[in-house]
C-alpha cells in the first residue's frame, strides 16, 4: 500500500492556516462516531466541502475527482462492503491489477485505508472526492444489484406516470453506460414504440437488442440523458443535440446526444467516442506491405491534398489522428478544424467547429491560412466553400488531409467536381484518395478454424494455396454471442500519378479512372478484406456485407 504523510484532516487545516488550534479543539468536542470531523467543521461554517477536498488534495499529494462524471463498474463497488464503506465515507472506483483505487473523503486515515485494505484483499490507491458525492454514489450503486435486469426488476409494480424524483432512473441509465462502454458499444439507441420500449448497442458496427425497460420509463429516462448534455428537457417537439463527458473505470469517453421527435416519443441516440482508441500509429493501422508504402508516398509529398474517405463509422477519424501523429515533429506547423476535437494532441493546434457563433469548417479553414501552417487537417469537406478553400490551401504550398463520403476512392473526384472544383485545379492539387471500411473481427475465445468450401473459394476467387487459416465463427460470453469481438480496417489506396490526373482533368468516368487505376495495382477494399479473410482474421460473409454496396465489387 502506498505511504502518504500521517496527518489527520484538522492537523492538515491548521497547518493550511484554514482554521485555528482553538476551532478544531471546539469542533473535535462536537465530533461524534456518526459525525465526522470535516462535517462538523462545515456545520460550524468554518470551511465549505470542497475546501476540505481542496486542502486534502493539495497537502497530501493525491488527485481529486469529480464523482458526477464517474461511472463505475458495480462489481468494483462490492469489493468494499457497504457498511465499512459508509462507515468510512470511501467507494470503490476501478481496478487496474492487484491495485484498487478508492475515492475517500478523508484519505489522512491511515486505520481505514487498512480496513479497506484488508476487507478487498488488494492494494489500495486514493483519491479524494466530497464527502455529499461519496454518499450519492454509495446510495447509487449498493441500493440494487449489479445486473441490468436487476435494476429493471426494481420498476415491478410501479405505477405508471409516478414522479420521476420516486424511479432510481439514474442508476438504470448508469447501468446502461457502463455495459455500453463494457461491451465496446460506439452508439445507444433509445427508441420508444408503441407498445414497448427498446434499447439496442452498436457493438462493431451492428446494432443488437439489449434490454426493453418499462415502456412508462421512457420519459424519465430521456429527461435524464438529457440533463446530463445540459439540453431543454421541457422542449420534446424539436430535435435537440448536446453532449457530456464522463469517465468510465480509468477510461475517459466523450459522448454526442441527439433526440427525435418520433410518433410514440422521443428517440435518444447516443454516440460514445473513446479517447483512447482514437490514438493508433500508422504500423498498427492493419496495413499490408503494399498498403504502408502507398500510405508512406501520400503522407510524404511536400504539399498536396490527401483524402480518407468512407461512411460514417468507418473509422475515417481514427486513420486522421494515425497521419497526424505520424507527421508530427517540431519543425512543423500542424493546425486542425474538427468537429468536434475527439482526441487532444499537446504538440497539434486544434479548432473546433461552434455552428453557434458561425464557425464552420469553411471559416475556420479560411483563418487557418493565416497562422503560416505547414500541414493543415479539416475534419470534413461538406460543402463547395470548404472544398474551394482547401483545394487552394493544396495548390499553394500545404499538405491539406481531409475527408469526404464517398463509397470508394475512385468516387472520390466525381464528388468533389460535383462540389464545383474545376477538374483542372483538382488535376493539380489531388495526391491521393484512401478508402476504408471496418470489418469484424473473429472471435478469439471461441473461434474455430476449419477446411474451406472450395465452393466458397471459386465464388470469391480466392486461390487455396494463399489460405492460413478459414475462421469459423462460433459465439460465446465474450462476445456476446456473436462470434465477433473488435474491428480491423481494410482498405482502398488511389495513389494520382500522371496518367490519373489527365483522366481527371479530361473528365474521364469513374468507371475509366478505376480501370486504369486497377490496371496499375490498385488493390479494391474487397481484396484487402479478402487477405484478412485468408488469414483467419474475419469471415468472407462480413467482408461481402462491408463491401456489397461499393462500385466494382
Amino acid at each position: 500500500m502506498d505511504t502518504i504523510p500521517r496527518k489527520r484532516l484538522g492537523e492538515i487545516l491548521v497547518e493550511s492556516g484554514r482554521i485555528t488550534e482553538a476551532q478544531l479543539k471546539e469542533a473535535m468536542a462536537c465530533q461524534t462516531p456518526r459525525k465526522r470531523l470535516g462535517t462538523v467543521l462545515q456545520e460550524m461554517g468554518l470551511v465549505s466541502e470542497q475546501e476540505v477536498v481542496d486542502t486534502l488534495s493539495a497537502q497530501l499529494g493525491i488527485p481529486s475527482l469529480s464523482l458526477e462524471t464517474f461511472l463505475i463498474d458495480p462489481d468494483v463497488v462490492e469489493l468494499i462492503p457497504e457498511s465499512l464503506a459508509r462507515r468510512h465515507s470511501a467507494i470503490a472506483l476501478f481496478l487496474v491489477g492487484d491495485e484498487l483505487t478508492v475515492a475517500m473523503s478523508d484519505p489522512s486515515d491511515i486505520v481505514a485505508q487498512d480496513e479497506l485494505r484488508r476487507a478487498s484483499g488488494r492494494r489500495i490507491q486514493c483519491v479524494v472526492a466530497p464527502p455529499s458525492a461519496i454518499n450519492r454514489a454509495l446510495d447509487d450503486y449498493y441500493s440494487l444489484g449489479h445486473s441490468l435486469q436487476d435494476v429493471i426488476r426494481s420498476f415491478e409494480g410501479e405505477a405508471q406516470g409516478g414522479p420521476e424524483e420516486a424511479m432510481p432512473v439514474v442508476r438504470l441509465v448508469n447501468r446502461i453506460l457502463f455495459q455500453a462502454v463494457k461491451l465496446g458499444a460506439s452508439d445507444i439507441h433509445f427508441e420508444p414504440r408503441e407498445k414497448d420500449y427498446r434499447v439496442r448497442f452498436r457493438i462493431d458496427g451492428v446494432l443488437q437488442e439489449i434490454l426493453r425497460p418499462p415502456v412508462h420509463l421512457s420519459a424519465a429516462i430521456t429527461s435524464r440523458l438529457k440533463i446530463l448534455a445540459s439540453l431543454d428537457i421541457s422542449e420534446k417537439r424539436l430535435p435537440q443535440d448536446g453532449r457530456f463527458s464522463l469517465t468510465v473505470g480509468h477510461r475517459d469517453i466523450d459522448l454526442r446526444l441527439s433526440s427525435l421527435p418520433t410518433a410514440f416519443g422521443e428517440k435518444v441516440v447516443l454516440r460514445i467516442l473513446y479517447k483512447s482508441s482514437l490514438l493508433m500509429g500508422v504500423d498498427q493501422l492493419g496495413l499490408s506491405p503494399q498498403e504502408k508504402g502507398d500510405f508512406h508516398y501520400l503522407l510524404g509529398v511536400p504539399y498536396g491534398l490527401v483524402l480518407v474517405t468512407g461512411p460514417t463509422g468507418s473509422g475515417k477519424t481514427t486513420t486522421l489522428y494515425a497521419m497526424l501523429q505520424y507527421l508530427n515533429s517540431t519543425d512543423r506547423n500542424i493546425v486542425t478544424v474538427e468537429d468536434p476535437v475527439e482526441y487532444q494532441f499537446n504538440d497539434i493546434n486544434q479548432m473546433q467547429v461552434n455552428p453557434r457563433v458561425d464557425l464552420t469548417f469553411s471559416r475556420g479553414l479560411r483563418a487557418i491560412l493565416r497562422q503560416d501552417p505547414d500541414i493543415i487537417m479539416v475534419g470534413e469537406i461538406r460543402d463547395d466553400e470548404t472544398a474551394m478553400i482547401a483545394i487552394r490551401a493544396a495548390l499553394t504550398g500545404h499538405l491539406v488531409l481531409s475527408t469526404v463520403h464517398t463509397n470508394d476512392a475512385v468516387n472520390s473526384v466525381g464528388r468533389l467536381i460535383d462540389m464545383g472544383v474545376k477538374p483542372y485545379l483538382l488535376a493539380s492539387s489531388l495526391v491521393g484518395v484512401i478508402a476504408q471500411r471496418l470489418v469484424r473481427r473473429v472471435c478469439e475465445e471461441c473461434v474455430r478454424y476449419k477446411t474451406p468450401d472450395s465452393d466458397v473459394l471459386k465464388r470469391w476467387e480466392i486461390e487455396p494455396m494463399l489460405i492460413e487459416k478459414w475462421a469459423e465463427p462460433k459465439g460465446c460470453k465474450a462476445c456476446n454471442r456473436t462470434g465477433y469481438k473488435g474491428r480491423r480496417a481494410i482498405f482502398e489506396i488511389l495513389r494520382v500519378d500522371e496518367s490519373i490526373r489527365e483522366m481527371i482533368l479530361q473528365s474521364e468516368s469513374s468507371v475509366a479512372i478505376r480501370k486504369a487505376a486497377r490496371s496499375k495495382g490498385l488493390s479494391s477494399l474487397r481484396a484487402s478484406g479478402i487477405r484478412l479473410v485468408s488469414q483467419g482474421i474475419t469471415t468472407m460473409e462480413e467482408v461481402a456485407r462491408v463491401t456489397a454496396f461499393v462500385e466494382g465489387e
